[in-house]
């Protein structure tokens, strides 16, 4: 017998159709939040977020970030040097 069970998990496992259908029939007043996440297979917890989101005109966009170095990097002539050695590359 494993000593330690591994971690099982259905995070982020639902379908994004369905859950946008789940928050048109929300929106709508068709259904509740909870009936929605019932019937679509949306945790609660996520289409409560994306309506209470998109209500309040804050929808959410996650951007890629550079991290701390982002400021030097974009200060720096680094873009006009990336599309140099991008070149360089293919025109090789």
């Amino acid at each position: 017998m494993p000593k330690f069970k591994a971690a099982t998990t259905n995070r982020g496992k639902w379908n994004t159709i369905e859950r946008k259908e789940a928050v048109m029939y929300v929106l709508d007043g068709k259904e509740t939040v909870r009936c929605a996440a019932e019937k679509y297979n949306v945790p609660r917890s996520t289409l409560h977020d994306k309506i209470k989101a998109l209500k309040s005109g804050k929808e959410r966009i996650f951007k890629p970030k550079l991290g701390r170095h982002e400021e030097i990097l974009l200060m720096t002539n680094f873009p006009m040097i990336y599309m140099i050695i991008l070149k360089s590359w293919t025109t090789a």
